[in-house]
Protein backbone atom coordinates (compact mmCIF):
# COMPACT_ATOMS: atom_id res chain seq x y z
CA UNK A 1 0.00 0.00 0.00
CA UNK A 2 1.32 3.70 -0.82
CA UNK A 3 -0.40 6.61 -0.30
CA UNK A 4 -3.38 4.92 0.48
CA UNK A 5 -3.92 3.14 -2.70
CA UNK A 6 -3.64 -0.92 -3.11
CA UNK A 7 -0.69 -1.79 -5.51
CA UNK A 8 -1.34 -4.51 -8.16
CA UNK A 9 -0.25 -8.02 -7.09
CA UNK A 10 3.89 -8.56 -8.22
CA UNK A 11 5.08 -12.79 -8.36
CA UNK A 12 7.91 -13.16 -6.23
CA UNK A 13 10.40 -15.15 -8.15
CA UNK A 14 13.10 -14.68 -5.57
CA UNK A 15 13.11 -14.62 -1.59
CA UNK A 16 9.67 -14.73 0.29
CA UNK A 17 6.87 -12.76 1.41
CA UNK A 18 7.06 -10.56 4.62
CA UNK A 19 4.39 -11.23 7.16
CA UNK A 20 3.72 -14.70 5.33
CA UNK A 21 2.98 -17.85 7.87
CA UNK A 22 4.93 -19.76 5.36
CA UNK A 23 7.99 -18.05 5.05
CA UNK A 24 10.34 -19.04 8.34
CA UNK A 25 9.85 -22.53 6.95
CA UNK A 26 10.38 -22.04 3.70
CA UNK A 27 13.50 -20.45 4.55
CA UNK A 28 14.89 -23.18 6.81
CA UNK A 29 14.56 -25.53 3.96
CA UNK A 30 15.89 -23.28 1.92
CA UNK A 31 19.09 -22.41 3.82
CA UNK A 32 19.19 -26.34 5.79
CA UNK A 33 21.56 -27.27 2.33
CA UNK A 34 24.07 -24.98 3.20
CA UNK A 35 25.13 -27.10 6.50
CA UNK A 36 24.41 -30.05 3.63
CA UNK A 37 26.93 -28.37 1.49
CA UNK A 38 29.76 -27.92 4.67
CA UNK A 39 29.23 -31.36 6.08
CA UNK A 40 30.50 -33.07 2.59
CA UNK A 41 33.75 -31.74 3.42
CA UNK A 42 34.21 -34.04 5.96
CA UNK A 43 36.04 -31.27 7.54
CA UNK A 44 34.35 -31.19 11.50
CA UNK A 45 34.86 -32.23 14.90
CA UNK A 46 34.02 -35.22 16.76
CA UNK A 47 32.34 -34.07 19.84
CA UNK A 48 31.59 -37.54 21.33
CA UNK A 49 30.11 -40.74 19.18
CA UNK A 50 29.30 -37.65 16.55
CA UNK A 51 31.40 -35.31 13.86
CA UNK A 52 30.05 -31.55 14.53
CA UNK A 53 30.77 -29.15 10.98
CA UNK A 54 29.56 -26.28 12.38
CA UNK A 55 26.42 -24.24 14.32
CA UNK A 56 23.53 -22.79 12.64
CA UNK A 57 20.51 -20.87 13.36
CA UNK A 58 18.25 -18.97 10.39
CA UNK A 59 21.07 -17.65 8.30
CA UNK A 60 23.96 -17.40 10.85
CA UNK A 61 26.45 -19.94 10.78
CA UNK A 62 29.88 -20.85 11.91
CA UNK A 63 31.85 -23.96 10.34
CA UNK A 64 34.20 -25.94 12.74
CA UNK A 65 37.60 -27.52 11.89
CA UNK A 66 40.39 -29.34 13.77
CA UNK A 67 42.86 -27.74 10.68
CA UNK A 68 43.13 -24.62 9.12
CA UNK A 69 43.00 -26.37 5.72
CA UNK A 70 40.00 -28.63 6.85
CA UNK A 71 37.91 -24.94 7.78
CA UNK A 72 39.29 -23.48 4.40
CA UNK A 73 37.95 -26.44 2.40
CA UNK A 74 34.44 -25.72 4.62
CA UNK A 75 34.46 -21.98 3.57
CA UNK A 76 34.72 -23.16 0.01
CA UNK A 77 31.87 -25.56 0.02
CA UNK A 78 29.63 -22.79 1.79
CA UNK A 79 31.26 -20.33 -0.70
CA UNK A 80 29.66 -23.21 -3.62
CA UNK A 81 26.69 -22.53 -2.08
CA UNK A 82 26.03 -19.20 -1.96
CA UNK A 83 26.73 -19.02 -5.79
CA UNK A 84 24.79 -21.86 -6.79
CA UNK A 85 21.91 -20.78 -4.83
CA UNK A 86 22.85 -16.46 -5.42
CA UNK A 87 22.76 -15.96 -1.68
CA UNK A 88 25.33 -13.24 -0.59
CA UNK A 89 27.20 -13.69 1.91
CA UNK A 90 28.37 -10.36 4.51
CA UNK A 91 31.73 -11.47 4.73
CA UNK A 92 32.40 -7.71 6.32
CA UNK A 93 31.22 -9.72 9.39
CA UNK A 94 33.17 -13.03 9.22
CA UNK A 95 36.37 -13.87 10.80
CA UNK A 96 38.15 -16.73 12.36
CA UNK A 97 38.98 -17.93 15.81
CA UNK A 98 41.99 -19.80 16.67
CA UNK A 99 40.59 -22.28 19.55
CA UNK A 100 43.56 -23.51 22.32
CA UNK A 101 46.24 -22.88 19.55
CA UNK A 102 49.47 -24.31 20.58
CA UNK A 103 51.99 -21.25 21.24
CA UNK A 104 54.96 -23.13 20.68
CA UNK A 105 53.89 -23.84 16.97
CA UNK A 106 51.36 -21.09 16.25
CA UNK A 107 48.88 -21.44 12.55
CA UNK A 108 50.60 -19.71 10.24
CA UNK A 109 47.81 -20.01 7.65
CA UNK A 110 45.05 -17.40 5.98
CA UNK A 111 41.59 -17.83 5.41
CA UNK A 112 40.13 -16.46 2.17
CA UNK A 113 35.95 -16.46 1.34
CA UNK A 114 36.77 -16.23 -2.61
CA UNK A 115 39.27 -13.10 -3.05
CA UNK A 116 38.40 -12.26 0.37
CA UNK A 117 40.85 -12.86 3.40
CA UNK A 118 38.93 -13.26 6.44
CA UNK A 119 40.69 -11.51 9.33
CA UNK A 120 41.66 -13.55 12.75
CA UNK A 121 40.50 -12.80 16.02
CA UNK A 122 40.59 -13.58 19.75
CA UNK A 123 36.92 -13.52 20.08
CA UNK A 124 33.75 -13.76 18.18
CA UNK A 125 29.81 -12.86 19.27
CA UNK A 126 27.45 -15.70 18.29
CA UNK A 127 23.83 -15.66 19.03
CA UNK A 128 24.75 -13.27 21.71
CA UNK A 129 27.59 -16.24 23.25
CA UNK A 130 31.55 -14.98 23.55
CA UNK A 131 33.77 -17.39 22.09
CA UNK A 132 37.50 -16.65 22.67
CA UNK A 133 40.73 -17.96 21.58
CA UNK A 134 41.18 -19.80 25.02
CA UNK A 135 37.64 -21.79 25.28
CA UNK A 136 37.22 -19.44 28.57
CA UNK A 137 33.89 -18.13 29.40
CA UNK A 138 34.93 -15.23 31.48
CA UNK A 139 34.75 -12.61 28.90
CA UNK A 140 31.25 -14.23 28.48
CA UNK A 141 30.52 -14.04 32.08
CA UNK A 142 31.69 -10.84 32.28
CA UNK A 143 29.18 -9.56 30.09
CA UNK A 144 26.13 -10.80 31.38
CA UNK A 145 27.42 -9.73 34.46
CA UNK A 146 28.05 -6.28 32.98
CA UNK A 147 24.06 -6.33 31.57
CA UNK A 148 22.78 -7.09 34.95
CA UNK A 149 24.45 -4.30 36.26
CA UNK A 150 22.56 -2.37 33.81
CA UNK A 151 19.58 -3.47 33.97
CA UNK A 152 19.37 -3.13 38.04
CA UNK A 153 20.69 0.87 37.16
CA UNK A 154 17.63 1.43 35.34
CA UNK A 155 15.52 0.38 38.27
CA UNK A 156 17.11 2.56 40.85
CA UNK A 157 14.76 5.13 40.78
CA UNK A 158 11.73 2.59 41.44
CA UNK A 159 14.37 0.46 44.01
CA UNK A 160 15.00 3.60 46.16
CA UNK A 161 11.17 4.34 46.10
CA UNK A 162 10.23 4.77 49.83
CA UNK A 163 6.49 4.94 49.17
CA UNK A 164 6.74 1.72 46.59
CA UNK A 165 5.54 -1.70 48.11
CA UNK A 166 8.40 -4.34 48.78
CA UNK A 167 6.13 -6.81 46.49
CA UNK A 168 6.16 -4.22 43.24
CA UNK A 169 10.66 -3.86 43.77
CA UNK A 170 10.73 -7.74 43.81
CA UNK A 171 8.30 -8.11 40.85
CA UNK A 172 10.55 -5.64 39.46
CA UNK A 173 14.01 -7.42 40.10
CA UNK A 174 12.40 -10.75 39.08
CA UNK A 175 10.97 -8.97 35.35
CA UNK A 176 14.96 -7.94 34.79
CA UNK A 177 16.68 -11.70 35.97
CA UNK A 178 13.99 -13.56 33.06
CA UNK A 179 14.82 -10.93 30.65
CA UNK A 180 18.62 -10.98 31.36
CA UNK A 181 18.63 -15.04 31.45
CA UNK A 182 16.48 -15.17 28.29
CA UNK A 183 18.62 -12.55 26.25
CA UNK A 184 22.11 -13.26 27.23
CA UNK A 185 22.05 -17.41 28.30
CA UNK A 186 19.10 -19.01 26.39
CA UNK A 187 21.04 -21.06 24.07
CA UNK A 188 24.52 -20.99 25.72
CA UNK A 189 24.09 -24.21 26.62
CA UNK A 190 24.31 -26.14 23.28
CA UNK A 191 27.49 -23.22 21.78
CA UNK A 192 29.08 -24.58 25.15
CA UNK A 193 28.76 -28.07 24.83
CA UNK A 194 29.87 -28.06 21.07
CA UNK A 195 32.88 -25.50 21.15
CA UNK A 196 34.04 -26.50 24.63
CA UNK A 197 34.53 -30.10 24.11
CA UNK A 198 36.94 -29.25 20.83
CA UNK A 199 40.68 -28.86 20.86
CA UNK A 200 43.17 -27.06 18.85
CA UNK A 201 40.55 -26.49 16.34
CA UNK A 202 39.76 -23.11 14.02
CA UNK A 203 36.37 -21.83 13.58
Amino acid sequence: MLDGEISKYVDILQGVAQRCTLSPNLFKIYINDLIVAVEAARQGVTVGEDTVSGLMFADDFVGISETPEGLQKQIEKALEYTRKWRVTANVKKCAVVVCNEDKVNPVNFSWKWGEDELPIVDQYTYLGVEISKDCSWDTHIAKVIGKGKAQVGKMDAILTDSNLDTRIKRCNLMNAKARICWRSMGRERETRKTVGNSTNDSS
